[in-house]
């Protein structure tokens, strides 16, 4: 951990890891773009969930938007980031903000994460098809783990490196909610070492009545996108990636 926190552009103080995965100091953001969405659609009020939280820097973009009448859970399953999270909710008083220690996952029990050597952004709860150290860790189906609060979630954050078709699967009963917004990673190198792929990912956003929107990097607005869009843009051997912005049709 760097003691030193970085002011961030979006007016937030954030502590690093030791190899600062995100790159924060000297540039003060990230994806700049997922921000901005957060600003733009997440009320005061509001329940909001992300997954893949890392050291909490979306969390916090969450808890702000939310304010002191909303709620965030942030999920994450390595330990020392879990640790650094923990520290940045204290420095920016996020006391809005509720800390999970595990990973989201189609089943509720333990999991093995897989530790990258190379990117500590890049863990993941399957196999990858290289060496890596293995936890075991906690994980949650978001279903079960909202239980009878399912309904009171409005939006979720969703960046797994890959076990997005498996987080979504355990949150049936959230995708039903009416009001919902997500954005979820779609990196198809990562879906298919965790067994699914773009396409599968595209039909369970599709099927759940969401129309989804590319995030464009360069500052554009959000286009929409379809399996073929995708594809022609994304792929396995290129190792590349995107987010995704999912709603529901508007009028």
């Amino acid at each position: 951990m760097n003691a030193q926190p970085v002011h961030t552009r979006f007016g937030f103080d954030v502590v690093t890891d030791e190899g600062d995965a995100l790159r924060l100091r000297g540039r003060y953001y990230y994806e700049k773009e997922v921000t901005e969405i957060i600003v733009a659609e997440v009320r005061p009020g509001e329940t909001a969930v992300d997954v893949g939280a890392m050291i909490g820097y979306h969390t916090l973009s969450l808890a702000r938007a939310v304010g002191p009448g909303g709620r965030v859970w942030a999920f994450e399953p390595l330990p020392s980031h879990f640790k650094v999270m923990k520290s940045n909710l204290e420095l920016n008083s996020a006391w809005n903000c509720g800390a999970v220690l595990a990973a989201a996952s189609a089943r509720t029990g333990s999991t093995t994460l897989h530790l990258s050597g190379r990117n500590a952004a890049d863990n993941a709860i399957f196999r990858t098809g290289e060496p890596r150290v293995q936890i075991e860790v906690k994980a949650w189906r978001l279903d079960e783990f909202f239980g009878e609060h399912c309904a009171d979630v409005s939006f979720m954050k969703v960046d797994t490196q890959g076990a997005e078709s498996m987080v979504l699967s355990g949150a049936g009963r959230i995708l039903e909610n009416r009001g919902l917004r997500m954005v979820v990673e779609y990196y198809p190198k990562g879906l298919a070492q965790a067994g699914s792929s773009g396409p599968e990912l595209m039909r369970t956003i599709r099927e759940a009545g969401f129309e989804a929107f590319e995030v464009n990097r360069q500052g554009k607005e959000p286009r929409p996108a379809t399996e073929a869009s995708l594809a022609a843009r994304y792929s396995v051997a290129k190792a590349n990636h995107c987010n995704l912005f999912c709603r529901r049709p508007r009028p």
